[in-house]
């Protein structure tokens, strides 16, 4: 087959943890020509259709992290050249949970105090907002988990 077109993909990586709202934007591609689009995710081929890519460049939607290579447009007897993308993660936060005594009725806060949502092990003991602020309640050992908005 013949080489005509020079893609390029470029990814955006998922907004979450095991987010599927990724995408790669394919630029080098033609308005209003009808393209057989594949690539490859850990070794699996996956392919799509766009038809007539009327908007370019192209965005391919729905994607996790991972490494997404022999990236093709191929339309008619022509195919484009290989490229490749890879998506991450976002990395995870950096969370502050000082190991130290609190004595009841006072407070401290934990870091981070926005993005996601803190819990207590056990809230007889003490309690924490979604800010990280910390109230003692009684004597006894808790634990604090934080979880980033959207990421589970």
């Amino acid at each position: 087959m013949e080489t005509s077109v020079v893609i390029t993909a470029v990814g955006n990586n998922p907004t979450a943890c095991g987010g599927n709202d990724g995408n790669i934007v394919l630029s080098g591609l033609s308005a209003n020509i009808t393209y057989a689009v594949s690539y490859k995710k850990m070794e699996i081929t996956l392919a799509l259709s766009i038809a007539p890519a009327q908007v370019v460049p192209v965005t391919i939607t729905t994607l996790t992290a991972g490494v997404y290579t022999e990236i093709i447009a191929n339309f008619g007897s022509c195919t484009s050249t290989e490229s490749m993308a890879t998506l991450n993660n976002p990395p995870l936060p950096i969370v502050n949970t000082p190991s130290t005594s609190l004595c009841v009725g006072n407070t401290l806060t934990l870091s981070p105090t926005t993005g996601g949502t803190w819990v207590s092990s056990n809230l007889s003991f003490a309690s924490v907002t979604d800010a990280g602020l910390v109230t003692g309640i009684s004597s006894g050992v808790v634990n604090f988990t934080f979880t980033v908005t959207g990421s589970g």
